[in-house]
């Protein structure tokens, strides 16, 4: 392809199946997004469906040197809302600054419900039974819904980043692009300072992700964010192709842009790539997860995850064309 060069760590036919994972009959294998706990240790959500699939929403996977990913379910006791546990959550990430603590994010509204946000805390005192602790709840989401009181598909959040700079903690969230009630637009950003004691989102700005959709489909799966020496941070996101069930799964991981600060003291603002800068393509996987790399993978970039819907998902490590 005229992308450039393309170097990934694959599972392409031909190319023998790696360790599976070790998972607990409770856990699913679709993951919806990845974030780091530490080295070799990453949180992951799944977007099932409430209340027509049961199971864990949360879970650990863990990485070893000689048994793959190992998963283990995350218990949460109290999701400390009146609808109880979430329905389709497509983003996590971490907290900067603050030991363990992560937000989760449903990716949108279904028949007037869920939309949330959940401030959350992970207990690993009993290693065995890993824990996760709601702090709060929020409802940050504010775009038309349909007739049915459901976020259309091109609003639906698909990855969430924060960052600490200047005294505020900065929240942005990507919408993966698609339907909408002004017909179809393009993945887009939107980012703001977020209130940990109030749970206010104040928003900034929203940005298209790209100048034009990168695969015609989906064009944010996944974020990742990370601090530059000049105090900028660095956007990257993934596209995907979906066209049903059982695939055929296409993704690209591009660089987006960068947050800069912006004019208004404390504030930051978002500058995107002026053309598009393709990173990493991969065949075959539909990539919901971008992480950081782990030591036990130590010739890779990143760490991605995979909701490859019927056929299962995975964990894998690649690197990257810089």
């Amino acid at each position: 392809m005229a992308f450039g060069t393309v170097i990934a760590f694959l599972l392409i036919l031909g190319v023998a199946e790696p360790t599976p994972m070790v998972e607990s009959s409770e856990t699913t294998s679709d993951y919806s997004d990845l974030a780091m706990v530490s080295d070799n240790v990453f949180l992951a959500v799944t977007d099932r469906k409430t209340p027509v699939e049961s199971g864990c929403r949360v879970m650990l996977l863990n990485l070893t040197g000689n048994d793959g990913v190992q998963v283990q379910p995350v218990t949460v006791m109290d999701w400390c809302d009146s609808e109880d546990e979430p329905s389709d959550l497509e983003a996590c990430c971490k907290i900067p600054g603050r030991t363990n603590e992560f937000l989760l994010a449903e990716s949108g509204c279904y028949h007037g419900k869920y939309g949330r946000v959940f401030h959350v805390t992970l207990n690993l005192e009993k290693s065995q039974d890993p824990e996760l602790i709601v702090n709060g709840v929020m409802r940050i989401y504010d775009r038309q819904l349909n007739a049915d009181q459901a976020s259309y598909s091109g609003d639906n959040v698909a990855g969430m980043v924060c960052f600490e700079a200047a005294g505020n903690l900065v929240l942005a969230f990507g919408e993966r692009g698609g339907e909408t009630a002004h017909g179809r637009k393009l993945g887009t950003l939107v980012w703001g300072q977020l209130d940990l004691k109030e749970y206010h989102f104040n928003r900034w700005g929203e940005s298209p992700l790209v100048n034009k959709s990168v695969l015609q489909a989906r064009d944010c799966a996944a974020l990742h964010l990370t601090k530059m020496s000049d105090g900028s941070f660095s956007l990257l996101s993934v596209a995907t192709q979906d066209p049903g069930g059982n695939g055929p799964f296409y993704s690209v991981v591009f660089r987006a842009g960068k947050f800069v600060p912006g004019e208004v003291a404390g504030r930051f603002e978002f500058q995107r790539c002026a053309a598009l800068e393709v990173l990493s393509t991969i065949d075959g996987h539909k990539v919901e997860g971008l992480a950081s790399s782990v030591s036990n993978a130590p010739q890779s970039d990143f760490s991605i995850s995979t909701d490859d819907e019927n056929l299962g998902g995975v964990w894998r490590a690649i690197t990257i064309d810089h």
